[in-house]
């Protein structure tokens, strides 16, 4: 299992979009739960890209159009949340 931790960008935009619609909670806490558990759970459609502010990352798939992009921190014990939002906004 790892352990989750999320930059100040991901909690800003976190928020964000729970302010617009709060259905999205279960959405988001599902897939950081999947993600600490197995990063690479079928489901998630979890996958490597290469991004223009972060280089190397990978992305899960959440919900609908909504994606997270992720890192693996230190000794592969910590998962850090960098981004979330719609496709063409996170990459």
């Amino acid at each position: 299992m790892f352990r989750i931790e999320t930059s100040n960008k991901f909690e800003k935009k976190y928020k964000k979009l729970l302010k617009k619609n709060i259905f999205l909670k279960p959405k988001i806490l599902g897939a950081m739960a999947k993600i600490s558990e197995d990063p690479k759970y079928p489901s998630l459609k979890s996958h490597q890209v290469d991004h223009s502010v972060y280089g190397k990352v990978w992305s899960s798939w959440v919900h609908d159009d909504l994606r997270v992009l992720w890192k693996y921190e230190g000794e592969k014990i910590v998962i850090l949340l960098l981004d979330i939002g719609d496709h063409d906004e996170v990459y």
